[in-house]
């Protein structure tokens, strides 16, 4: 759907519409603290969505685990921490296919709780930092999480787990964060920040597009802070942004088109709201549900529906909201946490009488093993309502009895564990930079309301090991690659490149390029591209004759490609600049004659200074250094 179509349709759908979500149950909580904070995970590989609640009481947090039996809750867990701790973050750390919390204790510790089965965790230490927000996100796309924490003293850290110790690897100073959010946003197989809060005392909502390993380039997409929500609204294959202002300023929907992004306002003006973006009733096009509970205000749960109309439900009492599958029946049920009167959750079932059924499983698998990197490919899936492109893939890798790469799905049942996007996002590719040697695969299909299921999973085991190599040895000039026709073109460094039977590209650093050719499964189609990068410097001679004799009457440079700064000089043997250009092409074209001021120089020795960059960000250097000496003859 086109993004026009989009907005016309979500305004013409702005209105209230048939309640398709129906009050199913209500389950009283015991009264042992204020809940804050509802997640919906399966806890236990069953299959069904448990539910993981947090209570603060006088300094404290209780986390508390209920178990989804038939629909009924029951707990099974629960745990008090004498301090306020951070949002836990659901996930599998471990890499067992069971799911841990994380979270820190704001000060001094950021710790897991291990899942150990049957309900029963293990608290393990991870870092001897605190923090007020905790992320856990493999950045680096090498099998090692890294921990993307939010701390007390107004900074994002990034620490990846060295072989003894967590580093520190990337920080950025004088932020408070209201939001964080992790994807690739153009596909480049790189994973992209978002940072929503307080930067250097102003709301800001920032892009930290990663360019290269703990490299940013950082971009503001909005002068003001906002809570974010990610999903590829307009389905073209990209993940787009909701953006729910905390102060007042316009809730907008951030277009995501690749190589940027367009603000349209969106269709509700409802601020500082919880939002989920994901399909509820099954006509293919990402709904957004808004839950915001204002201090001063009404507060409001809201999914607003293109097609069907809104959805409003009671929002008394309500201080958290959560979206799952919760009956196994394809769509997208809710469950509110009550707080106030009578603490209890209450569920909303999804009533649409359309089916969903989840997506065809990728197909055209090809897997490659090349220099420590392993490369995942696939066709996309289809789907009875989600459009293709808007289709995300969750990844498992498995080797030797470990799972660098852990999905949010149970490798037995092949259900969702988490109602999560998948971790390759919309990309139908997925790269691996980890040692090892064989790798079994897993890749499971998810539409846009979040479905997937054991008919959406192919498995496999890497099969290509052995094909071409070519070792090109460059310096700042194009190279023409070739393949056969409909072959695919990835970089270690850049992700996917382009489709096609030739690839031209100037390289700067040294890469590795691999084609991958149209048949499936096949290695001989296979060629992988060494790029050895050497930087070479520009030449400038030693000597010149500037005698009108037709040689060597101009001191040129040589060399000089894609300049982005420059500043030559050349001084005589009293100090004195003799001759200067802030213009490459000068000195190259044109060159020093000799003269300073229309008068010819003496013979002798100048001495010469050059500083710059190039537009990779190299320095320029003549001879291989910044200065040196020219002789001057007659």
């Amino acid at each position: 759907m086109s993004r026009l179509l989009f907005l016309l349709s979500f305004l013409i759908g702005n209105v209230a519409g048939a309640q398709y979500l129906q009050p199913s149950g209500l389950t009283p909580l015991p009264e042992t603290g204020t809940y804050n904070r509802i997640e919906i995970a399966d806890m236990n590989n069953d299959g069904n969505k448990d539910v993981v609640l947090s209570a603060e009481m006088n300094g404290s947090t209780r986390i508390e685990i209920y178990e989804n039996t038939d629909d009924t809750y029951v707990l099974r867990y629960s745990v008090t921490f004498p301090f306020v701790i951070a949002p836990p973050q659901i996930l599998d750390y471990d890499g067992d296919n069971d799911l841990e919390l994380l979270s820190s204790d704001q000060a001094n510790e950021t710790f897991a709780l291990i899942n150990n089965g049957n309900f029963i965790f293990q608290e393990e230490s991870i870092l001897d930092i605190g923090a007020v927000r905790i992320l856990v996100e493999d950045l680096s796309r090498d099998g090692e999480p890294e921990l993307i924490l939010s701390r007390n003293a107004g900074r994002v850290s990034i620490f990846t787990r060295g072989p003894q110790t967590w580093e520190l690897v990337f920080e950025k100073a004088n932020i408070s964060l209201t939001d964080i959010q992790i994807f690739d946003q153009n596909h480049d197989g790189k994973k992209d920040v978002i940072l929503s809060g307080i930067a250097d005392g102003d709301g800001k909502v920032i892009l930290l597009k990663a360019i290269a390993l703990w490299q940013f380039t950082e971009t503001t997409l909005l002068e003001y802070q906002a809570r974010i929500a990610l999903s590829d609204i307009d389905s073209d294959g990209f993940q787009d942004l909701v953006a729910s202002s905390t102060d007042g300023q316009p809730t907008v929907i951030l277009f995501n088109q690749g190589n940027g992004f367009r603000a349209d306002t969106a269709p509700t003006q409802i601020h500082d709201a919880k939002m989920f973006a994901a399909d509820f009733d099954v006509d293919g096009i990402a709904d957004i549900a808004f839950f915001s509970k204002p201090e001063n205000g009404i507060p409001s749960n809201v999914i607003i529906s293109p097609e069907t109309g809104n959805q409003d439900l009671p929002a008394d009492d309500v201080v958290d909201v959560a979206y799952a599958d919760l009956d196994h029946d394809g769509d997208l049920d809710v469950i509110q946490l009550l707080s106030g009167g009578t603490s209890a959750l209450r569920v909303f079932d999804n009533t649409s009488v359309t089916i969903n059924s989840p997506p065809t499983p990728a197909s055209g698998i090809r897997s490659v093993i090349f220099d420590g990197n392993i490369l995942l490919t696939w066709e996309r899936s289809s789907d009875d309502h989600t459009a293709a492109s808007a289709i995300t893939y969750d990844v498992a890798m498995q080797s030797q009895g470990e799972m660098p790469v852990a999905p949010d799905f149970d490798l037995i049942s092949g259900e969702r564990l988490i109602t999560h996007h998948g971790n390759a996002g919309t990309s139908n590719f997925f790269l691996l930079k980890n040692n090892a040697s064989a790798f079994q695969y897993s890749i499971q299909a998810i539409d846009n309301g979040m479905h997937s299921n054991e008919r959406a999973i192919v498995t496999g085991v890497i099969s290509c090991t052995s094909f071409a190599r070519e070792e090109i040895l460059v310096s700042n000039e194009p190279v023409d690659l070739e393949a056969p026709q409909g072959a695919v073109w990835f970089s270690v460094t850049n992700g996917l490149l382009q489709e096609g039977s030739t690839f031209e590209f100037t390289p700067h650093l040294p890469d590795t390029i691999i084609s991958l050719g149209p048949a499936s499964n096949d290695c001989g189609d296979v060629k992988v591209y060494v790029i050895r990068y050497e930087e070479r410097t520009a030449f400038l001679p030693a000597l010149f004759s500037p005698n009108a004799d037709g040689k060597n009457d101009l001191l040129n440079a040589y060399g000089l490609h894609e300049v982005a700064a420059f500043e030559f000089r050349i001084y005589n043997r009293e100090g004195t600049v003799v001759y200067s250009s802030t213009n490459a092409n000068e000195i190259t074209v044109n060159g020093w004659n000799g003269t300073s001021n229309g008068r010819d120089q003496p013979v002798g020795v100048y001495y010469w200074e050059v500083k710059g960059e190039t537009a990779a960000g190299t320095k320029i250097l003549f001879n291989g250094k910044s200065v040196g000496s020219v002789v001057l003859m007659r």
